[in-house]
C-alpha cells in the first residue's frame, strides 16, 4: 500500500496539545533525511506521535497544534515509548493554533 493512499482528514487527527519532541527516524518512506518525532496528546486519541522533517522553529510544550497534510504512518521502527504503531502520523508540519 502506498503512503499517499493513507491520507487522513485533518479533522480526524484534530487539535492536540504539544508535549515535546525527540530525534526521529533517519529514513521515512525510503527517503533519507533529518526528521523529528513530536509527541502530542488529545482527548480523542491519547498520546500519539507526529513525524515531520526537522525544522529550526520550536513549539512550546502545552501549545495547541494541528497537523498539516497528515498521513497514517505505520512503521514499527519509529515508535517511542508506550505508543503503538497505529498512532504514528507523518505530516508536512505542525501549526500552532491561536
Amino acid at each position: 500500500m502506498k503512503p499517499e493512499t493513507l491520507v487522513l482528514k485533518p479533522e480526524f487527527v484534530g487539535k492536540a496539545i504539544y508535549e515535546g519532541f525527540e530525534q526521529g527516524p533517519r529514513v521515512v518512506n525510503g527517503k533519507q533525511g533529518s526528521y523529528l518525532r513530536h509527541q502530542l496528546f488529545s482527548e480523542k486519541h491519547g498520546i500519539f506521535h507526529v513525524i515531520t522533517a526537522s525544522t529550526v522553529s520550536t513549539i512550546e510544550a502545552g501549545k495547541t497544534v494541528e497537523c498539516v497534510n497528515p498521513i497514517l504512518f505505520i512503521d514499527f521502527g519509529v515508535n517511542g515509548r508506550n505508543v503503538e504503531p497505529a498512532k504514528n502520523v507523518l505530516a508536512e508540519n505542525l501549526l500552532v493554533v491561536k
